[in-house]
């Protein structure tokens, strides 16, 4: 995964919003777990089999999420269980308790 501090544009993955709506920095293993069924609706639609412990082995200690908007690119190019099922099931948007995300459509 890779998060940025501004717009991203020049990039074959899909790029999202992912807002923290706490007053205190999150991770995406946060969100991650806070949002299972992300991983239950990818596993449904398009017949993965990835489990939490696939998708945390992903995580690196550089997965923050600040307060308020955070511009995050998933691809399946990476071949990595968080990028395969972020780069499609969030495409939706949708929110939970502590977080909202959305789409970022982008001309290439």
């Amino acid at each position: 995964m890779k998060t940025r501090n501004s717009f991203v544009s020049n990039s074959s993955s899909c790029s999202f919003c992912i807002t923290n709506r706490t007053d205190s920095p999150l991770t995406i293993k946060d969100f991650i777990l806070e949002n299972l069924q992300l991983i239950d609706d990818y596993n449904a639609w398009y017949g993965g089999a990835y489990t939490l412990v696939d998708c945390l082995a992903d995580l690196t200690c550089e997965d923050v999420l600040e307060v308020g908007n955070n511009y995050c690119e998933f691809g399946d190019e990476y071949g990595t269980p968080i990028n395969n099922i972020f780069d499609y099931i969030l495409r939706n948007g949708g929110q939970s308790e502590r977080f909202e995300w959305s789409f970022i459509e982008f001309n290439r």
